[in-house]
């Protein structure tokens, strides 16, 4: 026998008639708040040099943007950051100017590219806050620090007499990476950190730093916080689930997602992740340091043919992102809003992203499913269990219990009946992410009939039918 959360104790297998191990288990009554999820998680990597006056006035970004409620727009992207020079664009995002080899032939008129006041201006009309890159790449292969020394503070310079009240800027971009314009080691990172930042803070001593490493438990990223720690206020890493081998069924087996991968076997899931940075961060005195992901996606595949849908994608991406919610990450931005097909690129998927450039900018899914986590921005998480592995949740609400939202998230073959443990709400609403089909190539958010969610008094609690492959949210309020 188990008792509900008004008291009556039923059998334990089943609950209002309900096979229990279909069934989330939420009390409200003694649930203490864990955390305040953060209100800057459904943010956008979007690409300078990929980005033309045309996709800002001609696709339906802006109004998406408005409606996901977005955070944080970055700029001008993840490689082109250490390549690209602020008052010297040229529109070649992975070519950089001062390579004396350089080709100028190649550059793109400034209605092919998005510079940095239109990037403002766009930050402006859709309500987020720019994330604004410094390259310490060309410096670096060119022997030239001192002068990108000066071209980072002319920039941040710049930035303060625009009034664009520029929060934070990330420096570099994946300078571990065999594919940056310069690979640094920790040791070159920390020294270019401790450069920059002072130069940085001479002329906006209110300016926000953010590091980007590869991973967050080994040594050379606390290394590197050992050196420059004083100088940092984020750190960010880029999480893409599985990537080069993402298979829908091989997620649908990971119960819950988590970011092992062939280059990383000690991570956890996601929410550990992050839950283990900060507890770090304690331990050895790092209390300022927040966690950011400024790319994170599910990732590419080994083939084509192996590629999920646009569905599909979608209901991993919701996975990553409740995630991220109920771990306390500070700062996401997706890669990327789109990707150009490429003329020698064979394998080539739009599914992935936001949006599909092949197909006249067409929104993917993960608009509805974006739209409704916004919701769970800025509201305190409580704890919630589930007695189906195959069904994740997370639970968000006011401090005073008077607004719960109850997200169900699942990753099952076949759909399956919820029961919710908690006292009766004057009203309930029930929105729905579910695939048109059982091919899963596509999706879309719907509200539910008010009848499709019932509450047995006896039992105090609300029973639904969660779909196969779908994010289920209750809205419940008094």
């Amino acid at each position: 026998m188990i008792s509900t959360s008004c008291g009556k104790e039923v059998d334990v297998d089943t609950v209002g008639g309900v096979d229990r191990s279909k069934m989330v288990n939420i009390s409200f009554g003694e649930n203490v708040a864990l955390l305040s999820s953060s209100k800057n998680l459904i943010g956008f990597n979007t690409i300078y040099s990929h980005t033309a006056d045309s996709f800002w006035s001609d696709t339906q970004i802006k109004s998406a943007m408005t409606q996901m409620g977005v955070s944080f727009l970055r700029w001008p992207g993840g490689a082109p950051t250490n390549r690209y020079h602020w008052n010297n664009l040229n529109g070649q995002g992975w070519r950089d100017n001062w390579d004396p080899t350089y080709d100028s032939s190649y550059d793109m008129p400034a209605s092919q590219f998005t510079d940095l006041a239109e990037h403002i201006a766009i930050c402006h009309e859709v309500g987020a806050e720019p994330l604004v890159g410094i390259n310490q790449g060309s410096g670096l292969k060119w022997a030239r620090v001192q002068d990108a020394l000066d071209q980072a503070e002319a920039l941040v310079q710049h930035c303060v007499d625009q009034n664009y009240n520029i929060k934070y800027y990330y420096l570099d971009n994946e300078p571990y990476h065999k594919g940056a314009n310069y690979r640094m080691t920790w040791q070159e990172y920390a020294v270019q950190i401790n450069l920059y930042v002072p130069v940085i803070k001479a002329v906006d001593p209110d300016a926000k730093i953010i590091i980007n490493w590869e991973k967050i438990r080994p040594a050379s990223l606390w290394n590197i916080l050992a050196e420059a720690g004083d100088n940092i206020d984020v750190v960010e890493v880029h999480w893409y689930w599985n990537n080069g081998k993402v298979r829908f069924d091989d997620w649908c087996g990971q119960r819950p997602m988590n970011s092992t991968s062939q280059w990383y076997a000690e991570g956890g899931t996601y929410t550990e992740e992050i839950e283990w940075f900060y507890q770090k961060c304690q331990s050895l005195g790092y209390n300022h340091l927040k966690l950011a992901s400024l790319e994170w996606n599910v990732g590419k595949s080994a083939s084509l043919a192996e590629y999920p849908t646009k569905y599909e994608n979608t209901i991993m991406q919701a996975e990553m992102l409740m995630q991220f919610i109920s771990g306390g990450l500070e700062f996401a931005t997706f890669w990327p809003v789109f990707w150009p097909k490429l003329p020698n690129d064979k394998s080539y998927s739009a599914n992935r992203y936001l949006m599909d450039p092949t197909n006249g900018y067409e929104l993917s899914p993960s608009l509805d499913m974006f739209s409704m986590l916004y919701e769970a921005m800025g509201k305190n998480v409580y704890n919630g269990t589930s007695t189906n592995p195959a069904i994740y949740q997370l639970v968000v609400g006011s401090g005073d219990r008077t607004e719960m939202l109850i997200y169900t998230h699942s990753k099952s073959e076949e759909g399956v009946w919820i029961t919710l443990e908690s006292p009766k709400y004057a009203n309930v609403v029930y929105e729905l992410l579910q695939p048109e089909s059982a091919t899963r190539l596509d999706g879309s958010r719907s509200v539910q009939p008010a009848s499709s969610v019932e509450y047995d008094v006896e039992c105090c609690s609300y029973k639904y039918y969660l779909p196969a492959y779908s994010l289920g949210l209750i809205k419940l309020s008094n």
